[in-house]
């Protein structure tokens, strides 16, 4: 309140707090009214009680140099009921309201409180207003950094990066830029993760020192641009997220992760901050739920590890039907000591190949494998789930081959297969394999179910198969010869001589 009689002041000061209004913070007077101009610079104040008429400055100039502050602040002019044209003058200027001296307390309470109230209905349109702003900058922002991080164009990424925040008047006020995302395991509520972040908000420190962008992507993930001073470090971003992390778990209980990048240096830098957030999150698989993924941490990690020798042994357990090999050897594998420090990308590599051995498996043994439950690796929440169902797919698989053997003698396989690939190099090796037997143990089971030997089967359908085609005229001998798996002619006719007594012109001749 101002008025250049200070008794005026104390007095109005007493009425006012012996009115109980809610809402007052404090009451300053003055009876200098030249100083009101350097005290509301430096306090917070909402409404102004001024009296009109004051020798140094009247009221209405006092107005006047107050709003070229832009501060808004309510005035309440004092008047007499001969100062009514300074009153209208006060209004012109923008004067919310006034009180007739001498002014009782419940007038004074019912005028203070009208401007308290239009104050709070002010507030509350401008909180409206910047809410539906921020909502429409937010939906902007999401949907064009969405583009940009999914564009492979990195240079073309840093320019409209740069660009967007221009356009959207967003502005970075610090050298120091982190990414981080929060990646969830299920369908959230963007409103109650929003809430999580109001209360972490709300305890920032150094919130002059630091400002936090996110939105979320079409992925589900929550991604936070941090920006900030050299006052803050990495770590207290960090603290940051594990706080947001405990949030979730305690009030939502949503299943979720989150990594976090190194620090750039300058707004281009968010992109690649953006892509090791994104590159550390593929991780989760291989940390515990509400974990928080440092990029540091994991580009360390060997991508160069070769598994063939481990490859190798999974064929043969498949093929000797060995579930216990397999099952052991997979939770080796795959075990959290194992891949420690190997990257992400080949544990992919290795789920990957230990799939495509199977499907080549059923494809040489024309099995009709077809699992309708494959999952992508990416798909997995943990390397329990992943070691469960690569186990459980391939057992599936060894039942099928199972069956598929009880309905088919070892010598039927075998027979069906020479009779379609007479012409390639087969030997015992090559037979042996197909049904996954020892040489000398194939060579016996075969004997006893035939009656004969693999070589001597594999020699009968050879020279039957030459039979026919040489009563084509049209075939000529040497053709012949390869047709049936025999690349040197000499071979093929000294063989056809063994088998039949007579050589191929011979045949060729007496057939004709």
């Amino acid at each position: 309140m101002v008025d250049d009689e200070e008794l005026i002041c104390k007095g109005l000061k007493s009425m006012i707090e012996r009115s109980h209004i809610e809402n007052i913070e404090g009451i300053y007077f003055t009876s200098e009214p030249l100083n009101v101009e350097d005290i509301v610079k430096n306090v917070n104040i909402d409404i102004i009680i001024t009296d009109v008429r004051m020798p140094e400055i009247t009221g209405l100039d006092l107005i006047k140099n107050i709003n070229k502050l832009n501060l808004n602040i309510k005035f309440i002019v004092l008047s007499g009921y001969d100062d009514f044209s300074y009153v209208k003058e006060a209004f012109k200027l923008g004067a919310f309201d006034y009180i007739l001296k001498p002014g009782s307390i419940d007038e004074i309470k019912s005028v203070i409180e009208k401007t308290i109230d239009k104050i709070k209905e002010e507030e509350k349109i401008k909180i409206n207003q910047e809410n539906n702003n921020n909502k429409y900058i937010e939906a902007i922002l999401e949907n064009r950094l969405n583009k940009i991080f999914n564009d492979n164009n990195f240079e073309f990424e840093k320019e409209n990066v740069v660009n967007i925040f221009k356009e959207l008047n967003i502005t970075f006020l610090y050298s120091y830029f982190t990414v981080a995302v929060v990646s969830f395991k299920e369908s959230i509520n963007e409103g109650n993760i929003k809430k999580c972040l109001y209360e972490i908000n709300k305890d920032i420190i150094n919130k002059n020192e630091l400002k936090v962008i996110y939105y979320n992507d079409f992925k589900n993930n929550f991604i936070f641009i941090f920006n900030y001073s050299s006052k803050i470090n990495l770590s207290q971003i960090k603290i940051y997220i594990k706080k947001l992390l405990k949030e979730l778990k305690e009030n939502l209980n949503i299943v979720c992760f989150a990594a976090i990048s190194e620090i750039g240096v300058n707004i281009e830098s968010i992109i690649e901050c953006y892509y090791q957030a994104m590159e550390a999150i593929k991780y989760m698989i291989i940390y515990d739920p509400f974990s928080l993924i440092e990029y540091y941490e994991i580009s360390q990690k060997n991508d160069k590890y070769n598994f063939s020798s481990e490859l190798n042994k999974i064929k043969e357990f498949i093929l000797n039907y060995d579930t216990v090999q397999i099952s052991n050897l997979i939770e080796i594998l795959f075990s959290k000591e194992k891949i420690k420090e190997i990257s992400i990308n080949q544990i992919n590599k290795l789920y990957r190949k230990i799939i495509n051995i199977i499907n080549d498996i059923a494809a040489a043994k024309e099995v009709s494998f077809q699992n309708e439950n494959y999952k992508e690796f990416n798909s997995f929440n943990s390397l329990s789930d992943l070691k469960i169902y690569l186990k459980t797919h391939i057992f599936e698989f060894i039942n099928l081959l199972k069956k598929r053997n009880e309905t088919n003698s070892i010598s039927d396989i075998i027979k069906k297969y020479v009779q379609e690939n007479y012409y390639k190099d087969i030997d015992m090796a090559v037979a042996s394999n197909i049904v996954s037997l020892s040489y000398s143990h194939f060579s016996k089971i075969f004997k006893d179910e035939t009656g004969m030997n693999f070589s001597d089967y594999l020699l009968k359908v050879r020279m039957e198969k030459a039979l026919e085609l040489l009563s084509d005229p049209t075939n000529k001998i040497n053709d012949v010869s390869k047709s049936v798996g025999y690349n040197n002619p000499k071979h093929f006719t000294r063989a056809f001589k063994k088998y039949f007594g007579f050589l191929p012109s011979e045949y060729r001749g007496k057939n004709n």
